[in-house]
């Protein structure tokens, strides 16, 4: 009976250890299955370096392969065989595909990715001739980013026509050292709606926002080009802070949807070109409301020249004097609001403004110049 009973134990221990031997090593997990690697999600050429949002290296002077930041790859645990050890395999993640690159100069280098964004990294000043270097992948882009690799030699400027006609960029992020955007630099760019302006700009050459996509724009006092804004259909508020002196002609000339503008106090002059519709604000329709600060010296004729539209205009304290012809011929002119400091209204200031019904002429007002409100509706 005993016999019987440790046989049958010894058999069935037997079995077991049979079937051990023959059971699979299985895997555990603990992320989701991990794509193959192929040489389309792998770095192109050594000759530029890739950096992703969590990448921790950036372009270098002269070029080389970008290395991946291990915390953002995948996990894979896998049991060993003896059970008693598990091992941990590291692959990288899916990265977006690369679909061009390329240099600028001897410090830049930049790289477009598939989904439309766009890295462009470097030190000092963008070479000084300009030229859209991105060929037929232009209009792949819709964001850009600039990046400072070398905080002890920061990015200062943008080359000249650096974005000219990629019609599809929508964002641009500036790093805050960049004192000058060149002449051309996002002309019609026109589904271009958010860029930030830093403090640290001080020129934004001719013609750089002519035709872009800006609803709304709050400027840094710095030095503007000929028609920097021209044709800026969707602007529909203009804030610029201190610092400009001049607002050249044509400068924000066809921004049709412009409603207020508020210019600041250290703005001397608002010009107007050679003909008579080239005014800073010349063909803004909508422009209802403006703001001119004490430091005003000269308003072209013709400066805001406009057939059509309802345009108010108010002289913040301060201002002594509103200067010859400043607005000549405004016929949507309806009202004006003179400081409790003005001194002096202009020759031909306000002639020929047939709707300039009425205005308060304060106690501290000396002269009124020649044909200053002749052909009024006062």
């Amino acid at each position: 009976m005993k016999l019987t009973r440790y046989t049958s134990i010894l058999t069935a221990a037997m079995l077991l250890a049979a079937s051990a031997q023959t059971l699979p090593v299985t895997a555990v997990t603990s992320a989701a299955p991990v794509p193959v690697l192929t040489a389309e999600t792998e770095t192109p050429a050594a000759e530029t370096t890739a950096v992703y949002e969590d990448s921790t290296t950036a372009f270098s002077a002269a070029g080389t392969t970008a290395a991946t930041d291990l915390s953002t790859q995948a996990q894979t645990t896998a049991a060993a065989e003896d059970g008693t050890e598990a091992e941990t395999v590291t692959t990288a993640p899916d990265e977006p595909k690369i679909i061009q690159s390329g240099t600028l100069g001897e410090t830049f280098g930049w790289f477009l990715d598939q989904t439309g964004h766009l890295v462009i990294s470097g030190t000092g000043a963008m070479p000084a001739e300009g030229g859209n270097p991105f060929g037929s992948y232009a209009a792949s882009i819709q964001e850009a980013v600039i990046r400072n690799t070398d905080p002890e030699n920061p990015i200062t400027s943008l080359m000249p026509s650096l974005f000219s006609g990629c019609r599809n960029l929508a964002s641009v992020t500036l790093p805050d050292t960049i004192r000058t955007i060149g002449a051309y630099a996002f002309l019609e760019c026109t589904n271009l709606t958010d860029v930030n302006f830093p403090e640290s700009l001080k020129e934004i050459g001719e013609q750089a926002f002519r035709g872009t996509g800006l609803t709304e724009a709050v400027l840094p006092g710095c030095k503007f080009g000929e028609a920097a804004f021209y044709d800026c259909k969707k602007l529909e508020t203009l804030l610029i802070n201190e610092g400009t002196e001049v607002i050249p002609p044509e400068c924000f000339r066809y921004c049709v949807s412009l409603k207020s503008a508020v210019l600041p106090d250290s703005v001397k002059e608002i010009q107007c070109g050679g003909s008579d519709r080239s005014g800073s604000f010349a063909d803004c329709y909508e422009l209802g409301s403006v703001s001119i600060g004490k430091g005003i010296e000269s308003i072209h004729p013709h400066a805001f020249r406009t057939e059509s539209g309802k345009l108010e205009v108010t002289f913040r304290e301060g201002v002594t004097a509103i200067p010859e012809s400043a607005f000549y011929g405004r016929t949507d002119l309806i009202s004006v609001s003179l400081p409790e400091t003005i001194q002096t209204v202009g020759a031909f200031a306000f002639r020929e403004c047939s709707n300039l019904t009425g205005t308060v002429f304060p106690e501290s007002l000396k002269e009124i110049g020649e044909q200053a409100f002749r052909g009024t509706g006062l």
